[in-house]
């Protein structure tokens, strides 16, 4: 079992956890529940990206990171972010954007920066 599975169960209503187990760590972020974090947690929150079931191979991306990328321009039809992570690289299909997120790789730490606490509804 992976570190990220091991805490996973909790994490997901705190973080947008996404898997991205193909070889180029494909991943779909969809507006509406970026939306929904936003709402609830402000810009404290993370975008995980789980690579694989098997060993530790996870991006935790924290959403004031990526926040000027995910742009109107950059959703496809479906309202959704499309990318890969190739060496270490986080790349939206649309929109051209390109960032080295290779630090980020397991930085499971990152996620104990953010209150484990709900936000008032």
């Amino acid at each position: 079992m992976t570190a990220f599975e091991m805490n996973h169960p909790h994490l997901w209503h705190r973080h947008y956890v996404r898997n991205a187990t193909a070889w180029n760590h494909w991943f779909d972020l969809y507006a509406g529940v970026v939306d929904h974090y936003l709402q609830r947690f402000g810009e404290d929150f993370c975008i995980v990206i789980v690579g694989s079931r098997t060993h530790d191979d996870t991006f935790v991306l924290p959403y004031a990171l990526l926040r000027r990328f995910l742009t109107k321009v950059g959703l496809d039809s479906r309202r959704r972010w499309v990318g890969t992570i190739v060496d270490g690289q986080f790349r939206l299909t649309r929109g051209g954007v390109s960032i080295p997120v290779d630090m980020f790789r397991n930085a499971f730490g990152l996620l104990a920066w953010f209150p484990q606490k709900e936000a008032a509804a």
